[in-house]
């Protein structure tokens, strides 16, 4: 889940990039609009998997604890790209000074789910070097 969300979030971060350098250098407002458009109805679907990220929680204290900061990181770079999204229509160089706020949160974002996906990782490789010392200990029983 986490890699498909970072995926997802890297997607509508270059879709944010792109937006910005086609309202520098294209006078066209429609197709600034239509790239708005698409960037809305993708990061609408990416809040679903940051949702069900979150919810899923974690398997523990600590990586519940990663998985609201990661959901807390994402609203965090939501609003640093809607900000975006909507000086670009009016100023494209305030829009790129806003650029820099939504990279930053992307950075930290990314991050965090590192950094949760590290973890997930880490407690996957515990389970089964368990089971498979559990495994190595069974006795066969006949009965």
């Amino acid at each position: 889940m986490i890699g498909t969300l970072d995926s997802d979030v890297t997607g509508v971060h270059a879709a944010l990039y792109h937006l910005t350098s086609v309202a520098a250098n294209d006078t066209n407002k429609a197709k600034v609009k239509a790239l708005t458009d698409a960037l809305q109805k993708r990061t609408t679907a990416t809040t679903a998997a940051m949702k069900s990220v979150a919810k899923s929680g974690g398997f523990d204290d600590a990586t519940r604890k990663m998985a609201a900061d990661l959901h807390q990181l994402y609203e965090t770079y939501l609003a640093a790209a809607g900000q975006v999204a909507n000086m670009v229509q009016f100023d494209t160089a305030t829009a790129s000074v806003f650029m820099v706020q939504a990279q930053d949160a992307f950075d930290k974002f990314t991050a965090q789910g590192d950094a949760l996906t590290s973890a997930v990782k880490k407690r996957a490789a515990a389970l089964v070097t368990a089971m498979d010392e559990q495994a190595r200990t069974a006795r066969i029983i006949f009965v």
